[in-house]
């Protein structure tokens, strides 16, 4: 045999081994063809397809495999050979040998369909191009060859292997594994999206790799890979080859579905106008809706369904009669206000207060306050928030209970100095949280600043005692609660009824989801009269606004409950009036209580005790004038018409006085000079220019203080404190 016959023979011995590996009914035809020899009209479509392939040796090849073979043969090999050149023949496909749907599926991973539906797969695909990377069997692929099958640049070899081609469309590994993403995940906390992708993949050799979830910043990367699935599967060797690899994994994505979870409570609007609002197992106002919460936030679960809506709104009422009205009232109405955080922050007025129920132990303000929580899930035992959290953690469930009620529980008395500044720093923290609706602002170690999560809720706090402070009383509205005024009995039955009361809250979200685009404008109307109605009796214009924002609730409730035909119209109307009453008196008392934690105020109580106790003491301007004792430290001068005070040794002794009784300070030393200025405490001037000097120079006899200079004229930059300022203080103390 001639060296062009050896290299014939082995270019047929390629293609029968390439053909005999994809197509069971060629390996099949090539046995038959050996031993006996095939029929005729099989021997026809074998030939055919091995001549419009381009392999004609090897049809030839095929038909002599057989003793049959003989020069007529021969002459039919020719002759289709001339009609496939000359454009006639027609291609061969599988169906022609009989392969269901099924086996052409198994071969090829894909059916391939023509306008009559019929499948155009041939076995000539895999011989046709000798060249082409030929896919793998395993049934675990099909979906991989089957989403590459319009991808020119990317394949999966028989192997399982990722390749691609170089220039000359040689095939190049990139991969001993392929990986393809499943869905993109999107994680919304309403203000931020955090998209992971569940990728999966099979390794080299057919073995499925579990699917994992990657943050979407992390993919690009490729790291993920040997996290998630350790050394096994590999990237070749190259930067590009891992480029590759994530630009092969990301077309294979195509059209993958985007699953969107919400990580948030309360209210949101959906693409299509749709107003819904979520809780942790679902939510109210339409289907198929994903939420993820943290754990400890899992009970904020409401019910689907309000099966009995009056006798549900009844039930709901009837925990105003489980301890006195005065407290009562503000805690019902702060449960119905929750839900209308977002209407009234679209109105640009949104609450900007908390709740905080004080009273020693035993009183039962926690167990009154978990039966009221129960409106929004099942709270029998355990607060969703306490003052053992830190900071960050209240900051992140204040974010998370958006148009929800969160309850931070057990404001006690500290065992020592350390623990009491701690628990006054989250109690001020948590004040400015839920007072000014704003987080605290962090940087990361780039120097840029951290995400933020401001609260979006509204909060009751429980404790024996209230923080101090000026503008930290302002920020709350208090209800004390004494041992006896909760009706045991009642509360009893409360606890056994809380899905009663998850079912009206379920009812009245319901009610209010239609409502929710006019909400804005209704409310905003409401909160604004009541306001003016307030303020009247408010000493603090914070203090008219949490009263007026409770108010709002209180009113959109009754008007929930006069259509649930729970209560009359003439009711609702006696119940608007008396808790306008209640909230007039609480605030009106309150603002007294603010008034008195006034820095101003605060600083001439502190002095007065720093005298009266021989702390502190001022010398007569005069030497003829002897008011007072001398003793302790030296802090300014007297006349009769002012106390000449040093700025400075003042301010510290302040300062050291309030640190004693683990209170902070409340302002800078400028600031509270400012306050007594504005106080009408102080003596100013004006200077030339039109600015105010707090500390007017005064001239004094001489100067044996270790902190002041001796000057030329003696002449002091002093506080000129009014002396009957600091007397009505002493008169108003005893």
């Amino acid at each position: 045999m001639n060296q062009q016959a050896d290299d014939t023979c082995t270019d047929s011995s390629k293609v029968f081994e390439r053909l005999c590996k994809r197509c069971p009914k060629f390996r099949q035809a090539l046995q038959t063809q050996q031993d006996d020899g095939i029929g005729k009209k099989d021997w026809n479509r074998w030939v055919r397809l091995l001549i419009y392939t381009g392999h004609p040796e090897a049809a030839s090849a095929f038909s002599g495999a057989s003793f049959k073979h003989d020069e007529k043969s021969e002459q039919y090999i020719v002759q289709m050979i001339d009609d496939v050149e000359g454009g006639t023949g027609p291609m061969v496909r599988c169906t022609t040998f009989g392969c269901s749907l099924e086996q052409i599926e198994k071969c090829f991973h894909t059916v391939n369909l023509n306008d009559k539906r019929e499948a155009t797969n041939s076995p000539g695909f895999f011989i046709r191009d000798m060249n082409r990377l030929l896919p793998p069997l395993e049934p675990i692929y099909r979906p991989y060859v089957q989403t590459l099958a319009t991808v020119r640049d990317y394949k999966v070899d028989e192997h399982g292997k990722l390749c691609t081609f170089d220039r000359k469309g040689a095939p190049v590994e990139i991969a001993n594994f392929v990986a393809k993403p499943m869905k993109e995940i999107i994680r919304d906390d309403g203000v931020c999206e955090d998209r992971t992708f569940r990728i999966e993949g099979i390794l080299s050799g057919g073995h499925p790799l579990p699917a994992v979830d990657v943050p979407a910043t992390e993919f690009p990367g490729m790291s993920w890979v040997m996290k998630h699935w350790g050394f096994s599967p590999n990237i070749r060797a190259g930067q590009s080859k891992k480029d590759q690899c994530r630009d092969a994994i990301q077309v294979m994505a195509g059209r993958v579905d985007q699953h969107r979870i919400y990580t948030h409570l309360g209210w949101r609007k959906l693409p299509n106008g749709r107003w819904i609002y979520l809780h942790s197992t679902g939510c109210i106002g339409a289907e198929n809706i994903s939420v993820e919460i943290e754990e400890i936030l899992q009970n904020y679960s409401l019910p689907l369904e309000n099966k009995s809506p009056k006798r549900n709104a009844q039930a709901s009422l009837s925990l105003m009669g489980i301890a006195p009205r005065e407290i009562t009232m503000p805690m019902y109405a702060l449960v119905y206000l929750s839900p209308l955080v977002e209407p009234l922050k679209r109105a640009g007025i949104e609450p900007n207060f908390l709740l905080w129920l004080n009273g020693r132990t035993g009183s039962r303000k926690t167990s009154l306050s978990l039966a009221f929580l129960s409106h929004f899930g099942r709270f029998t035992r355990v607060p969703p928030a306490s003052f053992k959290d830190t900071v960050n953690a209240l900051e992140r469930k204040a974010f998370a209970t958006k148009d929800t009620l969160l309850l931070v529980d057990d404001y006690h008395p500290a065992k020592s100095q350390t623990d009491a500044r701690e628990l006054e720093q989250t109690a001020q923290r948590l004040l400015r949280m839920y007072g000014d609706r704003i987080a605290r602002g962090r940087l990361k170690s780039t120097i840029e600043f951290q995400r933020e999560y401001p609260p979006r809720g509204v909060a009751l706090v429980t404790g024996e005692d209230i923080p101090k402070g000026h503008s930290s009383t302002a920020r709350f509205i208090p209800l004390e609660i004494s041992p006896g005024d909760v009706d045991l009995n009642k509360l009893s039955k409360a606890q056994k009824a809380i899905n009663i009361f998850a079912q009206s809250m379920t009812g009245y979200i319901k009610w209010l989801i239609p409502q929710m685009d006019t909400l804005p404008e209704q409310l905003s109307n409401q909160f604004y009269e009541l306001r003016d109605y307030f303020q009247q009796k408010a000493e603090h214009g914070r203090l008219g606004e949490a009263a007026a924002w409770l108010q709002v609730g209180f009113r959109t409730m009754l008007s929930y409950m006069v259509d649930m035909e729970a209560i009359t119209s003439e009711h609702s109307e006696q119940l608007a009036s008396q808790s306008e009453a209640i909230l007039g008196k609480i605030v009106e008392k309150h603002g007294k209580a603010v008034d008195r934690e006034n820095p101003a105020k605060t600083f001439v109580k502190v002095l007065s005790d720093l005298f009266a106790t021989g702390k502190v003491f001022v010398k007569p301007l005069h030497p003829s004038s002897s008011d007072h004792s001398i003793s302790g430290e030296m802090i300014g001068w007297f006349d009769h018409n002012f106390y000449y005070l040093l700025s400075g040794p003042t301010y510290q002794h302040f300062a050291r006085f309030l640190a004693a009784r683990s209170e902070a300070v409340p302002l800078s030393e400028r600031t509270l000079w400012k306050q007594l200025d504005e106080a009408k405490m102080i003596f100013t001037e004006g200077d030339k220019d039109g600015k105010i000097q707090r500390l007017p120079k005064k001239k004094i006899p001489f100067s044996d203080h270790p902190s002041v200079k001796q000057t030329k004229d003696n002449r002091l930059r002093l506080i000129h404190l009014h002396r009957n300022v600091l007397e009505m203080a002493s008169d108003e103390e005893g």
